[in-house]
């Protein structure tokens, strides 16, 4: 699997758009994902994007602290954007504004 490039220190930062498809095949809305090793959060940013819930487990306080920024509203944003201009149409309404945003941007 490749990686790609982070501005965080984590060396092995997975692209949304390979969890994505897996995350929306394995668990339902409202179900809950558990990545036991979490690493920069990829896994449990994407979860919340398409209406999961997560649990991530890291022992790394210093990857604690990427996954806590990653977390923030404006840097999720920027994963639905990547997300949707990937072709996932789907994403559920909590964050429809930014999917119309996109979408409108693509004419």
């Amino acid at each position: 699997i490749s990686t790609i490039p982070h501005k965080e220190t984590h060396f092995a930062v997975y692209p949304e758009t390979l969890v994505a498809p897996l995350i929306k095949a394995g668990c339902p809305k409202g179900g809950i994902v558990l990545d036991p090793f979490a690493g920069s959060g990829t896994t449990g940013i994407v979860a919340e994007i398409f209406g999961r819930k997560s649990i991530l487990i890291e022992i790394s306080s210093e990857y604690c602290k990427i996954i806590e920024e990653r977390f923030k509203p404006e840097n999720i944003e920027k994963v639905v954007k990547i997300l949707v201009n990937k072709g996932h149409k789907d994403i559920p309404l909590h964050n429809q504004k930014i999917f119309d945003e996109v979408i409108s941007n693509e004419f």
